[in-house]
């Protein structure tokens, strides 16, 4: 008559069964059946997160090949730093301390050459913005 298998013994013939899945164990680690050391399981959140960042700034570092988007006036926040292609057309009565030579090509955030029609602007997130136009986050370049 044989024994009764011990504990170790019982615990050996369970990693001989594994079928591929992750067993969780101890919070955020799991024991690989090969292995007697905790690998870490990398399913949380802060890792999704960054994997989101990583991708999304890979995608937009391909589309910086393509022509940018130009700033529509209509849009929520030129709307509400009252940005205009236009520095004539500003709201004179919402922004008083505007003034008609005040324009993006004359504004640090306006990253283009001064003489172009059009450049790319930071406060927009690099967006195009009309040369003539002015916002009021406008501040006189250096």
């Amino acid at each position: 008559m044989r024994a009764a298998p011990s504990r170790r013994a019982a615990r050996t013939n369970s990693r001989d069964s594994f079928d591929g899945r992750v067993h969780a164990l101890r919070g955020r680690h799991a024991r690989s059946p090969d292995h007697e050391q905790e690998v870490p399981v990398r399913s949380n959140r802060r890792v999704f997160l960054l994997q989101v960042i990583a991708g999304t700034g890979a995608v937009a570092a391909t589309s910086g090949a393509t022509a940018q988007q130009k700033v529509d006036p209509k849009d929520p926040q030129a709307t509400a730093l009252g940005y205009v292609d236009d520095t004539t057309k500003a709201d004179t009565k919402r922004f008083p301390k505007h003034a008609n030579d005040q324009k993006c090509n004359g504004c640090q955030f306006y990253t283009a050459a001064a003489n172009t029609k059009e450049g790319p602007c930071t406060i927009f997130g690099g967006k195009q913005v009309a040369a003539g136009g002015w916002c009021s986050s406008w501040v006189k370049k250096a």
